[in-house]
């Protein structure tokens, strides 16, 4: 098995492969697309295609297909895929360097219920959350995609996932972050698991990018109301106790237990699985969907 990829460096912006590990919510916020006019052009680059009902009625018209590549500033185009029909939309945030459809069969046990989405977030020359932030809310509005949102995220998808929602508050009814990479790690404990050179590789020197990444989603927090998940694989994902994963896995499980108890409605499940949770404990991940759903 591969080596798991290490934690700290998914929210770092290092570019990983994230295959090597592995393999209802009320409107409490308007279904609205935000206002038009307040962010970059709504005409998408590349014209969208829709298929599927031809039908005059409303609902019908709802579930189109929706796919195309809308501009998101800055000379900038994001392909977007949405299907089904239903709120409050699903929408898919997958990890780094991965297909947009990487989460396709947990989308596929809610297209008959809900609109879900998926779009390609990650660009090598464009790591940082805030900049990813201000993408998505820019796509949602060129393509017009209502909420309230459920967001999806895996790994750096997590991290995107986290810091959205405490951006744009009204307009997400909840998140799950699984496997998210940690905001920021206390040096004093990893000089107690980590030698000199991997501690060397794995901080960011203050006042650099990733530092700045670091600050922005430690100093983020969901808002009270929105209900959560930080879905953890356990240990089972490193490939050893005793190498770099293992080594640092109990500092990330209590990192992740401090986060998923930041507000009352957040919470923390773990499941046996790779860091690619869904790949192989799909299951679980629809349930903790469907859970959040539920919650009045």
């Amino acid at each position: 098995m591969a080596r798991p990829p290490i934690f700290v460096a998914l929210v770092l912006g290092i570019t990983l492969v994230e295959s090597a590990c592995a393999s209802t919510v009320p409107s409490r916020a308007s279904s609205e697309p935000p206002a038009p006019g307040t962010g970059p052009p709504s005409a998408p680059t590349v014209a969208p295609s829709r298929s599927g009902a031809t039908s005059s009625d409303a609902s019908s018209r709802a579930a189109e297909t929706l796919q195309g590549r809308f501009n998101v500033g800055a000379g900038r185009s994001l392909e977007l895929e949405c299907r089904g029909a239903g709120s409050p939309t699903l929408l898919f945030l997958v990890g780094s360097n991965v297909p947009r459809t990487q989460m396709r069969e947990i989308e596929d046990a809610f297209v008959t219920t809900h609109r879900v989405c998926d779009y390609d977030r990650d660009d090598p020359e464009v790591p940082r959350i805030g900049t990813e932030d201000g993408e998505l809310e820019a796509l949602l509005r060129a393509a017009s995609v209502p909420g309230p949102y459920v967001l999806v995220g895996q790994s750096a998808g997590g991290n995107l996932a986290w810091y959205y929602a405490s951006r744009h508050p009204t307009t997400v009814a909840a998140f799950i972050a699984m496997n998210p990479g940690p905001f920021r790690l206390d040096p004093a404990v990893m000089k107690q698991v980590w030698t000199p050179d991997e501690m060397h590789a794995e901080f960011p020197k203050p006042g650099s990018p990733a530092d700045i990444d670091s600050r922005l989603l430690e100093d983020a927090d969901p808002p009270r109301s929105i209900p959560y998940v930080v879905m953890l694989s356990t240990i089972v994902q490193c490939e050893s106790p005793t190498d770099i994963c293992g080594r640092f896995y109990p500092a990330y499980e209590a990192w992740a237990r401090a986060i998923a108890s930041r507000t009352a409605n957040g919470r923390l499940v773990q499941v046996d699985a790779p860091h690619e949770i869904f790949g192989t404990r799909p299951d679980a991940v629809v349930t903790a969907v469907k859970g959040l759903l539920a919650v009045p």
